[in-house]
């Protein structure tokens, strides 16, 4: 249209910038145009070239496609009129007292400089708004790299793999991007952004207008400018607040997970790791991890405990006591949804733990989580707890207290092992596995079981002194290596106690290794029972079933020609049934086994079933349910009929988990909200005991451990739960004591309150941890 070379020269306060178009056309004009207002200036001053004065289409066109706000026209070639209007105004006509003309107006008004674009821009047509900022990008060699708000990353990302792009631009941009990738500055900082690291030295390329061709060989001929300078916060480490805060957080995380000292991160040595990695960052102290920072994360843990709580069906809350290292009681309180979590500690301090002061404090938790929710008390069976329950069901009758699943087989096991003939048998087994302590004589057993067992060979152990059941490994670690034991005390390579080589050489009907396979055999269910009765998913029908393989196993072992005097068989059998029937097995055991849809009450005598309905109709009047219909409803369930006929949906109970089966095909019936409230009851208060076993640095003498006061323990404790709210954590994530060859030697007893615990040697306390390990 128009050509001619021109220059433009633009003064403005103390900014002075000079661009010079070659073959000016009317598009090149208005890029020249627009230039001036990437300096930063809100209102635009603009000088046309002469010729192009008074023509009225030429003005439209331009501060319509700029927008802007004010302008200097040319009337004469030594006369200038000074335009200011609004940006909505954008219409002329030929009369220019419609633009809103105003002489001798001020117009220049400085604000902050735009970030210089780089060469990827040079590739792309660019919408500007009316405050000069980019809102679309279209690639000029295609028609499908259009972009709203554009970054640099993607512009250049999108001409690496553009069918249209010359070959020099696609190569130049796809070596740029792996520099980038691969740099990093000398702290270790990604200097990779969604900026560009080109600046460029000229004006961006001519665009064509909209209705022409793209066409690309200017732009696969143009100059590469040069790199920009670094910013200076991607030199220096710097570390915000912020960023400090949240730093702080995951390393007191990190501590209080691990049970790891508060002063692992003193020393020189940990100083300059810890420096190498983040120069500015400046760890907390031990009296930080200890205090503020432990405050913060209790907080936050605990609101996420209270939130699962509130989310609860039905609850259960289980306690137990316990003396730390400092000799201070602390008592902890566990709430179960079924999910454990710890919920308070409390210090009895100069108070008796009594009845009463126990049920008050029961009392507070219950008032404090929704007492209508708790269904269910689990503690010991100490006399003062059971005084306790009776005080607390006094103010709240709907809830049920029953003593600890575990303890109470392990009790049963205990009850089993006073025997003589079983006693006398785990006295001389102690005696095998002593042997270890003889160096040759346990080389020579050594070589031997790896001759026999290779890789599947099992260590000799010795009884934990605060597990029942660690006589049942210890009979069991020595059975499966007869063998070699039989082998080792018959070397003449050194001296072999007299009775160990009896009792290893005694293949009697009635000797040494006979009893103790029938000790074995007959006593494996109670402990596979307690096994499965601590984990955090049991149930309370579990243990109806287990108790009911007890029973059953014991009459069939015991009818048969055993070699147990008759008077011990009558004591086995006693003790069993007083155990399940007192302690094990109560009326809320009996309702949830009979609503259990992988168990539905079979095995039930009538009068369990009627002791089962009882609690049953007493749930539905606490709930305010109809009790005719939930009892018509649980008949229906029992005897699988009109809806409960369905053999698909009995076919999935013992493949779905008891609460998912009912929620998911008996939503609707009237039986499903106390289905679903029984299910979620836990049998046992082993979650309290794992608060002990998974803190043992807290406890174990043997370790360095943070001898904080009760206060700050019951807090540190709190940690467990927060495990459950990380998906990418392990269940064994938290269990680190579990894992350490020392750890098990100090493990918290199941209740420690009980006097029917037996003092050990400490010889057996120095070797029981590893061995229940091994085995």
């Amino acid at each position: 249209m128009w050509n001619t070379l021109w220059a433009y020269e633009a003064r403005l306060e103390t900014y002075e910038t000079r661009a010079v178009v070659m073959d000016l056309t009317c598009d090149t004009y208005l890029f020249a145009i627009r230039l001036v207002g990437s300096l930063g200036f809100g209102l635009l001053s603009t000088v046309p070239p002469f010729h192009l004065i008074g023509t009225v289409q030429y003005h439209q066109a331009l501060y319509r496609h700029l927008g802007v706000r004010s302008a200097k026209i040319p009337v004469s070639n030594d006369k200038f009129i000074i335009v200011h209007w609004n940006a909505s105004c954008l219409s002329f006509n030929d009369s220019c007292s419609q633009l809103g003309m105003e002489k001798n107006r001020c117009f220049c008004q400085r604000t902050a400089m735009p970030p210089q674009r780089g060469e990827i821009w040079k590739q792309y047509t660019k919408v500007y708004d009316a405050a000069g900022k980019v809102t679309q990008a279209c690639c000029k060699h295609c028609d499908k790299g259009k972009y709203a708000s554009p970054s640099a990353t993607r512009l250049a990302q999108h001409i690496t793999k553009c069918k249209g792009c010359p070959t020099p631009i696609k190569t130049h941009f796809i070596a740029e991007i792996e520099k980038k990738k691969g740099k990093q500055n000398d702290n270790g900082v990604d200097v990779d952004s969604d900026e560009e690291e080109f600046v460029e030295d000229n004006p961006p390329s001519v665009s064509p207008s909209s209705g022409s061709k793209r066409t690309t060989e200017n732009a696969a001929h143009a100059p590469l400018p040069a790199k920009r300078q670094k910013s200076l916060t991607t030199c220096l480490d710097v570390v915000s607040k912020k960023e400090k805060e949240k730093l702080d957080a995951l390393f007191s995380r990190a501590l209080y997970s691990k049970g790891l000292s508060f002063s692992v991160f003193e020393g020189k040595h940990m100083e300059a790791a810890l420096s190498a990695l983040r120069p500015a960052y400046k760890m907390p102290s031990r009296k930080s991890f200890a205090g503020p920072l432990l405050e913060q994360e209790y907080t936050s843990v605990m609101k996420r405990v209270n939130e699962e709580i509130l989310k609860a069906r039905s609850l259960t809350v289980q306690l137990d006591g316990w003396n730390n290292n400092r000799h201070e009681g602390i008592v902890n309180f566990v709430v179960s949804t079924p999910q454990p979590f710890f919920y308070k500690a409390i210090e009895p301090g100069t108070q008796r733990e009594n009845a009463v002061y126990l049920s008050d404090n029961i009392l507070v938790v219950l008032n404090a989580v929704n007492a209508n929710k708790v269904l269910l008390l689990v503690t010991n069976n100490a006399s003062a707890m059971k005084r306790a329950w009776a005080l607390v069901q006094q103010v709240h009758k709907h809830i049920y207290a029953i003593g600890c699943g575990s303890h109470g087989l392990n009790l049963l096991f205990k009850d089993i092992v006073k025997l003589p003939v079983f006693k006398d048998l785990i006295s001389n087994a102690k005696e095998i596995v002593k042997i270890r302590k003889r160096r040759q004589l346990h080389a020579i057993f050594k070589s031997k079981q790896k001759q026999h067992y290779g890789e599947k060979s099992v260590s000799l152990v010795l009884p934990s002194p605060t597990r029942f059941a660690g006589a049942y490994f210890l009979l069991f670690s020595l059975q499966k290596n007869k063998i070699a034991l039989g082998e080792t005390v018959l070397t003449d390579e050194v001296e072999v106690p007299p009775e160990v080589r009896k009792n290893v050489l005694d293949n009697e009907d009635h000797g040494f290794w006979a009893t103790l396979s029938f000790f074995v055999k007959f006593i494996q269910p109670v402990v596979e029972g307690t096994h499965l009765i601590e984990a955090d998913d049991a149930r309370l029908s579990h243990m109806v079933k287990i108790c009911m393989n007890i029973t059953n196993l014991t009459d069939a072992a015991l009818n048969e020609e055993s070699i147990i005097p008759l008077g011990d068989i009558t004591k086995i059998k006693n003790s069993v049934a007083n155990r399940i029937s007192k302690f094990c097995v109560c009326d809320i055991h009996l309702a949830t086994y009979l609503i259990d849809p992988g168990f539905v009450g079979e095995g039930l005598t009538d009068a369990d079933c009627h002791r089962a309905m009882e609690v049953i109709e007493g749930l539905a009047r606490h709930l305010e349910l109809n009790v005719d219909l939930v009892i018509d409803n649980l008949a229906e369930f029992k005897t699988k009929t009109n809806f409960f006929r369905n053999e698909k949906m009995w076919s999935r109970s013992l493949s779905m988990h008891a609460i998912t089966w009912w929620d998911f095909f008996c939503c609707n019936q009237p039986l499903h909200p106390i289905a679903v409230r029984l299910l979620s009851l836990q049998p046992s208060a082993c979650p309290c005991e794992r608060v002990w076993s998974e803190y043992g640095y807290v406890h174990n003498k043997r370790k360095k451990k943070n001898e904080l006061s009760a206060e700050r323990e019951k807090k540190i404790r709190a940690y467990p739960c927060a495990s459950l709210f990380d998906n990418e954590q392990d269940d064994d994530e938290w269990n680190w004591s579990d894992d350490d060859d020392e750890g098990g030697a100090e493990q918290a007893p199941i209740w420690t309150s009980d006097e029917e615990i037996e003092e050990s040697s400490s010889d057996e306390l120095n070797n029981s941890s590893e061995d229940e390990e091994n085995l």
